[in-house]
C-alpha cells in the first residue's frame, strides 16, 4: 500500500536513483536517496545514512529502525518525551501527530545546543514500531527537513516479520540499602515553589542557581554538575509519593535500549530518618549512544516531597560528577513558607 496523500506529506518529485529499506520487523519500506552515504548501523538500525547539506560541508543523519513496544497511547508517549528531553537539557520546539496507512505518526522536534533533531515513532498495531532520527546542526536543520517528506512519501507496507530478539530494556537490578547517613552540605539558597496553592522553599545549597520550569518545578544549575538537575515538587494530599516513585523512573527506562545496569540505593541521610531512594541506570540509549540516569526519591516527614532526575551521556563526566550530585540531593530541603 503506498503512502497516504492525505498524511500531510508534500509529494516530492524524485528524480534522483533511490536505495530501498526494509524494516522488516515493522513491515514498512521506505526509499532514500542512492547518494547518500551509509554509516556503521547497530542491529535495530535498518540504515544509517549521513544526508548531504547543499554548499556545505557538515552533513546530517537519518537512523531509521524498529522498536518492539505495543503501547497505543500517543499522548503519553508524546508527554512522557517531552519530559525527558526536556529533562536532558534540550528545548521541545514542536510536537505533532500525522495519520499514515491508517495510523499515528508522531513527531517530536527539539534543539540541544546547536543540534536540531526530529524523532518521529509510527504506532501501527504490530509488536514492531518504526522509528526514525533526523538530526543537523540548528543553523542548516531547514535545509535537510525537506528530505524527511520527501523519505517518508515512499513508504509502503509489507508482511511483518517479527523482530528475532527484543531490544527493548531489560534491567539487571541490585538493591543496598546505606546503613550511615550521607554527606550533607548547607543550603542557604532559596528558590520559592507554589505546590496546590501552598508556599514552599526550595533550600539549595551554596552556589547553586534555580529557574523556573513551573509553579512547582525547578532546573537547578549545581556547581561540579555539567548538567542540571530537574526537579518536581509535590504533596501526598494531591499526589500520592507511591504513584510518582512508580511513574517516574519508568519514563527515563524509555530512553534506554538493550540490557541496563539498575542499581537502587535507599539513603537515610538525617537523624530524623529523611530518606532519598536513588534508582542509577547505566546503558545504551535509544541512538545508540553511552547514557546513565539517576532519579531520585526525596522523602520527608512532612506530606511534601521532591522528585529529581539528572541525564547525563559521558561515562567519565557521570562518574566524576557522581560525588557531587548525591552530595547535592542529600542535603537539598522542601520547608513550607512561613
Amino acid at each position: 500500500m503506498n503512502f497516504l496523500p492525505l498524511l500531510a506529506f508534500a509529494l516530492t518529485a524524485q528524480t534522483e536513483p533511490m536505495r530501498k529499506v526494509e524494516i522488516k520487523p515493522a513491515g514498512l519500506t521506505l526509499e532514500i536517496p542512492k547518494i547518500w552515504k551509509l554509516n556503521p548501523k547497530d542491529s535495530n538500525l535498518a540504515i544509517s545514512a549521513r544526508v548531504p547539506i547543499k554548499d556545505s560541508k557538515v552533513v546530517g543523519k537519518l537512523d531509521l529502525g524498529y522498536v518492539i513496544d505495543e503501547s497505543t497511547d500517543t499522548d503519553g508517549f508524546l508527554a512522557a518525551q517531552k519530559d525527558i528531553l526536556t529533562r536532558s537539557g534540550s528545548t521541545v520546539e514542536r510536537q505533532w501527530t500525522v495519520e499514515a496507512l491508517g495510523s499515528p505518526f508522531i513527531f517530536t522536534k527539539s534543539k540541544k545546543e546547536n543540534e536540531t533533531t526530529i524523532r518521529g515513532v509510527f504506532f501501527r498495531k504490530t509488536k514492531s514500531k518504526m522509528v526514525l532520527l533526523l538530526s543537523s546542526p540548528s543553523d542548516v536543520f531547514a535545509s535537510i527537513e525537506p528530505q524527511l517528506t520527501t523519505v517518508l512519501s515512499t513508504m509502503k507496507e509489507t508482511a511483518i516479520k517479527e523482530a528475532a530478539r527484543p531490544t527493548v530494556p531489560t534491567e539487571r537490578k541490585i538493591e543496598i540499602a546505606e546503613q550511615f547517613p550521607g554527606s550533607i552540605v548547607p543550603t542557604p539558597v532559596q528558590h520559592p515553589i507554589l505546590i496546590s496553592g501552598s508556599n514552599y522553599l526550595l533550600r539549595l545549597p551554596k552556589g547553586c542557581i534555580a529557574a523556573k520550569l513551573g509553579e512547582s518545578s525547578a532546573s537547578v544549575t549545581v556547581p561540579g554538575l555539567s548538567q542540571s538537575v530537574i526537579i518536581d515538587c509535590y504533596t501526598q494530599k494531591i499526589t500520592p509519593l507511591t504513584k510518582t516513585f512508580s511513574e517516574k523512573p519508568a519514563a527515563t527506562a524509555k530512553l534506554f535500549r538493550g540490557a541496563v545496569n539498575r542499581v537502587d540505593r535507599l539513603v537515610p541521610v538525617r537523624k530524623d530518618m529523611q530518606q532519598r531512594q536513588y534508582v542509577w541506570r547505566y546503558g545504551t540509549s535509544q541512538n545508540g549512544g553511552d547514557l546513565m540516569t539517576c532519579d531520585v526519591l526525596v522523602a520527608q516527614l512532612n506530606p511534601q516531597y521532591m522528585f529529581a532526575s539528572y541525564v547525563q551521556s559521558n561515562k567519565t563526566v557521570f562518574k566524576a560528577e557522581e560525588k557531587a550530585f548525591t552530595t547535592f540531593i542529600n542535603s537539598i530541603r522542601l520547608d513550607e513558607k512561613k
